[in-house]
C-alpha cells in the first residue's frame, strides 16, 4: 500500500500544498497539488482544513516548507501576519510525523535530483564531481530567501538562513544614492528591499524620483505597490519602456552581487540556484551579462567566480518535492 505524505510550500503570495508518494528513482512524485492565495486566509491551519477536506487521504507524514525562521518548531511568518507551531498543527490535525522547515531548506532537498531540463544555467562553471560540493540556493519573490547545501560524507546538509535579511552594500558610485534614499525610508536597508517583488518597485521608484528616466503618462497612477512588480517586468520586457527595463537591470546587477557573495560564503562549487517567482519570469534579463558581471565582480577571487555553475530553477514545484524528499528521507 502506498504511503502518503503532504508537502507543503508556504509563502507570503501563495501557499502551495500537494500529495505525494516514493518515486522509484528516489525523487518524490507529485499526485496532486493546489495553490492558495495566503492573504485570504486567516491562517495556515484555514487552508490546510480545506484541503484535507477536498482530499480525503490518510497522510504518514506531513513536511511544510515555511517562509520565515523556523525555530524549535515554531515560525512566524516574515511577510504574512501567521504564527505556526508544530505543537499547534498537531493538535488540530493529530499528525504524528510532522516538521516545519524553512522555505528555502525544502527547495534545497530538491536540488540534488532536479533534471536538466529543470535547470536554465546562466553560467556552466566547473561543477564538482559527484562527490560532493557545497549548493547555494537564492529566492527572490515576495521577500528574499536564501540556503545552503553542504555536502558531507556523501549526503547533504540543508543550512537554513536568512540572509535576505543582511545589509545591502553598494557596489557602485550609483548604489549609494539608491541605499541611501532606502536609508531614509526604512532605516535598515536589508537586501530584501531591493531583490524581491516589494524591492523591484523600490527600485523602480528610485530610478523615476531620481530623474534618471521619465515615467510615461499614461502608466503614471497605473501601479500599486501589490501589482506593480509584475507590471514593471511585463512593460520592460514585452513593451520596451525604458524606466521598467532600466529597473529590471538594476535589479538583475544587484542579484548577481548578492547571489556571488553567498556563492563565496558558501564555496558553492556544486552550483549556486535562483528559485522563487521572480527569476523564472526575467530569464531574459538575467542572460544579459550584467548579471554575471556582477556575480564575477569579487576583485582578487573574481576568477574563481568563473568555476561557480548559476542556474534558475525553472520547476516551480521544486520546495514541494523538496519538502516531500524531507517527509520521506527523515520522518518515516
Amino acid at each position: 500500500m502506498a504511503e502518503y505524505a503532504l508537502t507543503g510550500d508556504v509563502g507570503g503570495t501563495n501557499t502551495r500544498l500537494g500529495i505525494a508518494v516514493k518515486g522509484r528513482s528516489g525523487r518524490p512524485e507529485l499526485l496532486h497539488q493546489s495553490t492558495y492565495p495566503s492573504r485570504e486566509f486567516h491562517s495556515l491551519e484555514d487552508i490546510l482544513a480545506d484541503f484535507i477536506t477536498r482530499h480525503q487521504v490518510s497522510f504518514k507524514a506531513v513536511c511544510l516548507g515555511v517562509a520565515g525562521a523556523v525555530i524549535d518548531g515554531w515560525v512566524k511568518t516574515t511577510n504574512l501576519p501567521w504564527k505556526i507551531s508544530t505543537a499547534d498543527l498537531v493538535r488540530s490535525f493529530n499528525w504524528p510525523r510532522l516538521r516545519l522547515v524553512n522555505d528555502l531548506v525544502a527547495a534545497a532537498y530538491a536540488v540534488p535530483f532536479l533534471h536538466h531540463d529543470e535547470l536554465f544555467f546562466l553560467q556552466h562553471g566547473f561543477p564538482a564531481g559527484k562527490s560532493g560540493a557545497n549548493i547555494g540556493l537564492m529566492a527572490p519573490g515576495t521577500g528574499l530567501g536564501t540556503a545552503l547545501l553542504i555536502a558531507c560524507d556523501g549526503t547533504y546538509v540543508p543550512v537554513a538562513s536568512e540572509g535576505g535579511h543582511v545589509g545591502f552594500a553598494p557596489r557602485k558610485h550609483e548604489d549609494l544614492g539608491l541605499w541611501q534614499t532606502m536609508a531614509k525610508q526604512y532605516g535598515h536597508v536589508s537586501l530584501e528591499r531591493l531583490l524581491s517583488g516589494p524591492g523591484l518597485y523600490n527600485i523602480y521608484c528610485w530610478l523615476r524620483d531620481s530623474g534618471r528616466y521619465e515615467e510615461p503618462a499614461w502608466l503614471t497612477g497605473q501601479l500599486d505597490p501589490e501589482d506593480a512588480p509584475r507590471l514593471i517586468a511585463e512593460y520592460g520586457l514585452k513593451e520596451g519602456v525604458p524606466l521598467c527595463r532600466a529597473a529590471l537591470e538594476k535589479f538583475a546587477a544587484l542579484l548577481g552581487a548578492a547571489a556571488g557573495d553567498l556563492a563565496l560564503i558558501g564555496m558553492t562549487h556544486g552550483g549556486l540556484f535562483l528559485t522563487g517567482g521572480i527569476p523564472p519570469k526575467i530569464l531574459e534579463i538575467l542572460r544579459e551579462p550584467e548579471f554575471i558581471e556582477a556575480f564575477s565582480h569579487k576583485g582578487r577571487l573574481s576568477e574563481l567566480m568563473s568555476r561557480f555553475p548559476v542556474a534558475v530553477i525553472l520547476n516551480e514545484q521544486a520546495a514541494l518535492l523538496g519538502a516531500a524528499h524531507c517527509a520521506f528521507n527523515h520522518l518515516l
